[in-house]
């Protein structure tokens, strides 16, 4: 059980930390997983006997571990973002006034840092507010 999900969730990272470098890559992993599945569905459906039902009260440790992976997805995809910016203070509507408030040149390594935990800190409250709002248990459990 174990390395079935090792199976899906290594994929899976790869594209939530790497995806936003590479975009074709995202299609060929949903193919790769949809693929995956299916021959799942075949090997229990043919080749093994029916599994005796357990009840499983989650996911286990795998929930933790996409919760941080989706954290860090986060964190990769603004620092990209902003590492490959060169003009933030006409691109962001906004933070050459800021800049020039904090006394910082518009567009410094300061500017950068300064414009990634601003959209780091929003991202994260979406996320956190979206964590907050959407059940991880449905209605009929």
């Amino acid at each position: 059980e174990r390395a079935d999900y090792l199976q899906v969730v290594l994929p899976l990272s790869f594209v939530m930390l790497f995806g936003t470098m590479m975009p074709t890559v995202v299609p060929l992993a949903y193919l790769a997983l949809a693929f995956q599945i299916r021959t799942h569905a075949v090997k229990l459906i043919r080749s093994c006997r029916r599994p005796f039902p357990v009840r499983a009260g989650g996911i286990g440790v795998w929930d933790n571990i996409l919760s941080v992976l989706s954290y860090l997805s986060i964190l990769n995809a603004v620092g990209l973002l902003v590492a490959q910016l060169d003009d933030i203070g006409t691109t962001v509507p906004g933070f050459a006034t800021l800049a020039q408030a904090l006394e910082i040149p518009k567009n410094g390594p300061a500017a950068k840092v300064l414009y990634f935990f601003i959209l780091q800190n929003t991202f994260m409250a979406l996320k956190l507010a979206f964590d907050f709002a959407v059940s991880d248990i449905t209605a009929a459990t």
